[in-house]
C-alpha cells in the first residue's frame, strides 16, 4: 500500500513538471463555418458582442460563401 502511494506521488510530480516546462501559447482563429455575407457579418459581430475581440469574413471563391472567423 504504502509502495502504491509512494509511486501515485512520484507520478503526480513527474507530469506536474512536465506541465510546468511547456510555454504558453494564445489560441489562434476559431473557423465557425460558412455564411452568406449578411448572415457572415451579423454573426461575426454577435461573436463580438459575447466577448470575441474579432472577427474576419473571408471570401472562399471556389464555394461562393463566407468562412466566418473569430479570434
Amino acid at each position: 500500500m504504502r509502495l502504491r502511494a509512494a509511486l501515485l506521488a512520484v507520478g503526480m510530480a513527474v507530469l506536474a513538471v512536465g506541465t510546468l516546462g511547456a510555454p504558453a501559447q494564445a489560441a489562434g482563429p476559431i473557423h465557425i463555418g460558412y455564411y452568406n455575407k449578411a448572415r457572415c457579418v451579423e454573426l461575426g459581430t454577435q461573436y463580438v458582442r459575447e466577448g470575441f475581440k474579432k472577427y474576419e469574413c473571408r471570401w472562399i471563391a471556389a464555394q461562393g460563401m463566407y468562412s466566418l472567423w473569430v479570434g
